[in-house]
């Protein structure tokens, strides 16, 4: 089972959010944890390692690190525009 790390960008953002949304967050973390390439996950167009997670309005972007075991969850946000992923790609490394 892989590593979950949150960075601190998405940390603050997940304390900004209602209760509600903060445990579907953490619900969709858990699925994370045991599957990081489940059925609910996307990969980013034009990045080897970037995927996102869709929990109803918001998005978690993320990297999945295959050799290190590890998902690094860089950011979480609500989803407004097609350009919301743009603007984020320079987060994915």
């Amino acid at each position: 089972m892989p590593n979950l790390v949150v960075f601190s960008r998405a940390e603050k953002n997940f304390l900004k959010f209602s209760k509600v949304i903060q445990e579907q967050v953490w619900r969709a973390f858990d699925e994370l944890e045991k599957d990081p390439l489940n059925q609910k996950v996307k990969k980013l167009r034009n990045s080897k390692r970037g995927y996102r997670m869709r929990v109803g309005k918001y998005r978690i972007l993320f990297t999945f690190l295959k050799k290190e075991k590890e998902v690094q969850v860089v950011d979480i946000f609500m989803k407004k525009s097609p350009n919301d992923y743009l603007q984020r790609r320079k987060l994915i490394f």
